[in-house]
C-alpha cells in the first residue's frame, strides 16, 4: 500500500493561520497576507516564494490585487484560477470601502471631490463619470459615462442628455480621473469642458463643475476659477 506523502508545507500554514487569528492582519507584512491568501488557491505549493515573485514583479500589494488576470498568470504558479481568486478578493475589499453616495448631498465641491478621489483610489483605468442633480440642487444620481481617458473616449452630450433627462435633472458636473497622475486639468480637458457646456445650455441643462481627479487630490474647474462660471 502506497504511503501517503505528508505536505510539508502543513506546519508553516498552521502556525501562519494561528497567528492571523491570534494577532490580526495588522501585524502581517504584505507579502504574507497575499502568502495565505494563496493557501487557498494552491493547497500544496510553497506559496511564500510565489507571493515574493509577485511582489518582486508589481512592487506593491495594491499593484498586485489590481493587476489584470493575464498580468498575474504570467508569474510562475500563478494559474487563470489563482489570479481570478486575487481579482475576487480585491473586487470584495473595493467594494467593502468605497465610500458612500449618500455622503452627496448637494453642491459641496470639498465633500464631493474627497468622495470622487476615495471612489477613484484604486481605479487603475481612467473614466468619464457623470453628477445628476435636481433643480434644487440635491443630488440624485452617479453614472460611468466611458472608459478611457477623456482624451480618448469620447464625452458624449447624446448621453450625458438622455441619463439627466430621464432623471429629471437640471444640473450636472463631470469628473475624471488619472490613475497614475496628478490632478492637473491639460488644456483638451478645458476645451472639452466648455464645448460640452454650451451645448447642454441649449437644452437647459447645466454644467456646474468638472473634477479632475488623482491619488493627490482634485480639482474642480469651475471653483477653482480656472474657468468660469
Amino acid at each position: 500500500m502506497k504511503k501517503e506523502t505528508k505536505n510539508p508545507h502543513i506546519g508553516h500554514r498552521e502556525r501562519m493561520l494561528s497567528r492571523l487569528d491570534r494577532v490580526g492582519s495588522e501585524a502581517f507584512e504584505d507579502h504574507e497576507l497575499l502568502e495565505a491568501l494563496l493557501f487557498y488557491a494552491l493547497p500544496r505549493v510553497n506559496t511564500n516564494e510565489i507571493a515574493h515573485a509577485l511582489m518582486d514583479k508589481f512592487a506593491s500589494l495594491d499593484r498586485v490585487m489590481s493587476a489584470s488576470i493575464d498580468a498575474l498568470s504570467s508569474v510562475d504558479g500563478i494559474s487563470k484560477k489563482t489570479a481570478r481568486l486575487i481579482q475576487l478578493a480585491f473586487a470584495i475589499s473595493k467594494r467593502m470601502s468605497a465610500p458612500k453616495e449618500s455622503v452627496i448631498k448637494n453642491f459641496d465641491v470639498e465633500i464631493i471631490g474627497n468622495f470622487l478621489v476615495e471612489k477613484h483610489k484604486f481605479e487603475t483605468k481612467e473614466s468619464v463619470s457623470l453628477l445628476m442633480f435636481d433643480n434644487s440642487c440635491k443630488y440624485i444620481s452617479m453614472k460611468k459615462l466611458s472608459e478611457g481617458s477623456v482624451n480618448s473616449s469620447d464625452v458624449d452630450v447624446r448621453k450625458i442628455a438622455e441619463f439627466s433627462l430621464a432623471c429629471n435633472a437640471g444640473c450636472i458636473m463631470l469628473a475624471h480621473n488619472h490613475p497614475y497622475g496628478v490632478a492637473e486639468p491639460s488644456e483638451f480637458d478645458i476645451t472639452v469642458t466648455r464645448a460640452v457646456r454650451r451645448s447642454l445650455a441649449m437644452i437647459n441643462l447645466n454644467l456646474v463643475e468638472h473634477f479632475v481627479v488623482a491619488p493627490d487630490g482634485y480639482v474642480a474647474l469651475f471653483a477653482s476659477k480656472i474657468l468660469n462660471y
